[in-house]
């Protein structure tokens, strides 16, 4: 319990910033979705479902199991998730007192322990400890027992099938506990239990961001409150790190602070502003009063991005190595800024403590590495043609869903780069929103990058409720492109993003501030999907009356649409079905001619 109550009771929210809080000081909940039982992974219309609390992970019988995989993009408070678990065991508050035992283990610090009993007995327990593996062993078997496994992705064996973590994941050790594994999207495992139940989260919503800066930030100072509410309403770019608890958390730190963000569109140029806070705020600490020139840091880039690149990333390295390879001073500079963390660990084959130095995020691992991606691929002779084969692999070694950061970090870092990204990462169908987020912090004329926007006009362009709102511009510009340049549109899919209340307008318009849909004259299928919501008789007239001028459309698709039960159909129907437009509902039947009943 001592360990535990030290995890959570030494929490930095801002790196930079020497203050620990308590969890219950921090913890705002986030957003927190469960996967349906007939839903499955691959299919394009997965069927998540909001739940209201953490706790509910479990008591909701959807979620009864012995396996569940919690997972999360970098910085969704999947760690802080875990430590709020904890302290509610800790105190026995409900639902948490049915357990005897709780285990709370940081994967990333079990480098080559041989056993889950040695981990737990190194890390868990005081070091002058009598209790040997066995004796835990065996008080496991004998409790009620929850394992809470914090940080897959960053698990140095991830994927080694002989270890005792893997063995606990695929449910072939530890069948009567019950496990939870907190992971990255893009590290989910491969070899998971059938009955294991899946939970996402999803970051924060207006309510979360409301919560958190009242109860954290301002602490019910009013006016402050409502400073750093007119800092995220009067700076749309925010929305895109919003949600994301992490940033969300740095940005409030820093505005509660006085620390400006004024015309930041970009992830590229909020992070430089980020990194710029870093610096500033170590002035002020060691009492500087002159900015200093920034320490040449492209040896730590390269160290970055190899370490990023690969199967098997290497995040954290032995303080000596890397303070010998990018430099005492430079290494010094980094830990007392707060880029660098160091943390001691249990190296088993020398039975003996050691140092190994981190960044203090993967975030920001990637923004260093994008320096070095950036300068690389800006170089005149890269290209990526499978005859170039040394670049072909240079990239080839990244993968984009675990590392698209550091890939938008490079577009807004440099525009000659930008545009070699987007064309390699244009050329498959899986990494089109990472190319349309490229596109974004790039900015460019997307004349430059045209034989990409063909490739992504074929395939079918999403846009979704849950997409942030610089990749629904994104890609609000480039169908905008593609009309206005006969750019044929094979499919376009809206998803939960309609704003029906507006439906009358000559546009589509989207749930976003200022943001529609033109009129998409090459479009072939529009594809709508609303969960359950019902359509009203003016909304139903002003989905047809917008298709009805898209003159190229083929097909018409609406799915978990409520229409009602009679229209009175207007004359933009006909005018589809004359065209030989094919309009169906999610079951197959057409949508009624003139007169006729609307399916229900």
């Amino acid at each position: 319990m001592t360990k535990y109550i030290n995890m959570f009771g030494g929490i930095q929210p801002v790196p930079f910033l020497r203050n620990k809080y308590d969890i219950y000081e921090l913890f705002v909940e986030s957003c927190i979705e469960l996967l349906e039982d007939e839903q499955r992974e691959g299919n394009e219309l997965e069927k998540w479902t909001k739940i209201t609390n953490y706790k509910k992970i479990f008591t909701d019988a959807r979620l009864q199991s012995k396996r569940r995989i919690i997972d999360g993009e970098p910085g969704y408070g999947k760690s802080t998730l875990a430590l709020q678990i904890t302290q509610d065991w800790c105190r026995k508050e409900s639902p948490m007192t049915k357990f005897d035992v709780l285990i709370l283990l940081r994967l990333r610090e079990l480098r080559n322990a041989p056993t889950i009993y040695s981990a737990i007995r190194k890390f868990l327990l005081p070091k002058d400890t009598t209790l040997t593996e066995d004796d835990i062993k065996g008080i496991l078997n004998s409790s009620s027992t929850v394992i809470l496994l914090d940080g897959y992705d960053e698990y140095p064996e991830r994927g080694n099938k002989n270890t005792d973590i893997e063995h606990i994941i695929s449910e072939n050790m530890f069948q009567q506990h019950e496990v939870i594994l907190m992971t990255r999207t893009s590290c989910l495992p491969t070899d998971f239990s059938r009955d294991t139940k899946r939970i996402r989260l999803t970051g924060f919503d207006d309510a979360a961001r409301d919560r958190y800066i009242r109860n954290v930030v301002a602490r019910g100072d009013y006016d402050r409150a409502d400073e750093i509410h007119r800092f995220f309403r009067e700076n749309p770019v925010s929305d895109d790190f919003s949600k994301i608890p992490l940033f969300f958390v740095m940005i409030s730190q820093m505005v509660q602070r006085n620390q400006k963000f004024q015309n930041l569109n970009t992830v590229t140029e909020f992070f430089r502003h980020v990194v710029r806070c870093f610096h500033s705020h170590e002035e002020i600490r060691a009492g500087h009063h002159e900015k200093k020139g920034e320490l040449d840091h492209t040896k730590l880039d390269r160290i970055a991005f190899e370490g990023l690149s690969g199967n098997s990333q290497e995040l954290s390295w032995k303080k000596k190595d890397l303070k010998c390879k990018i430099g005492h001073n430079l290494y010094l500079e980094y830990v007392r800024i707060g880029f660098l963390i160091e943390e001691d660990y249990f190296d088993y084959d020398a039975l003996e403590y050691k140092t190994e130095t981190r960044f203090c995020h993967k975030l920001f691992a990637e923004w260093f590495a994008a320096q070095y991606l950036a300068k690389q691929i800006a170089r005149p002779n890269v290209n990526f043609k499978q005859t170039n084969k040394t670049q072909h692999d240079f990239l080839k070694s990244l993968n984009p869903h675990d590392v698209h950061y550091m890939y938008r970090y490079a577009c807004g870092l440099n525009p000659e780069a930008a545009v070699k990204i987007i064309e390699h990462l244009g050329k498959s169908r899986d990494y089109d929103e990472y190319t349309l987020l490229c596109i974004s912090e790039w900015g460019g004329n997307l004349e430059k990058v045209s034989s990409t926007v063909f490739r992504l006009c074929l395939r079918n362009i999403k846009i979704k409720n849950t997409d942030s709102l610089l990749l629904r511009t994104s890609t609000v510009e480039l169908i905008k492109f593609a009309s206005s340049q006969k750019i044929p549109l094979c499919c376009v899919e809206l998803l939960n993003c309609l704003d029906l209340a507006s439906l009358l307008t000559t546009n589509l318009p989207l749930k976003s501030p200022d943001l529609s849909l033109p009129v998409m004259t090459t479009l072939k299928k529009l594809v709508i999907l609303e969960d359950g919501l019902e359509i009203t008789e003016g909304g139903t007239h002003g989905m047809l009356d917008y298709t009805s001028k898209c003159h190229a459309l083929q097909e018409l698709e609406f799915h978990w649409c409520i229409f009602p039960r009679y229209v009175q159909v207007a004359e933009s129907l006909s005018a589809l079905l004359l065209r030989g437009v094919k309009v169906y509902t999610d079951d197959g039947r057409r949508l009624p001619e003139r007169g006729e009943p609307v399916p229900s």
